[in-house]
């Protein structure tokens, strides 16, 4: 029997039930009261188009339906992700608790060191 498994939907899957289940009882009732209150004012999130690829590895056929989002020049691709940002930042925005969030944040990750310019340098 042939069982066709997409990888990334399970993996997306997989850390989406993880960071709920990570997330503080307190948060996710925040994110429910803004969900509740911020509905009219969150655009929709953008719907991916299933475009359908399928490779053959060692006699293993494998489907992606979403190759095309590896072609950065497909035109749907930044009117997607543009959309996309759109409804996180309205989504994260309209959380109560944003900010004192952000600031533990910054807080955790404030010794992390960043990478602001990176040059190839000739051997």
């Amino acid at each position: 029997m042939k069982v066709d498994f997409d990888r990334r939907q399970f993996i997306g899957h997989s850390a989406a039930a993880f960071s709920v289940a990570a997330l503080p009882r307190c948060l996710l009732a925040a994110t429910a009261t803004a969900t509740a209150t911020t509905t009219s004012t969150v655009p929709p999130a953008p719907v991916a188009r299933i475009d359908v690829a399928h490779d053959t590895y060692f006699g293993e056929t494998l489907s992606d339906p979403y190759r095309w989002m590896e072609n950065d020049k497909d035109p749907e691709w930044l009117p997607f992700l543009k959309g996309q940002n759109e409804h996180a930042r309205a989504v994260l925005d309209g959380l109560p608790a944003r900010d004192k969030l952000l600031k533990r944040i910054r807080e955790l990750s404030g010794g992390a060191a960043a990478t602001s310019r990176v040059q190839s340098r000739a051997a």
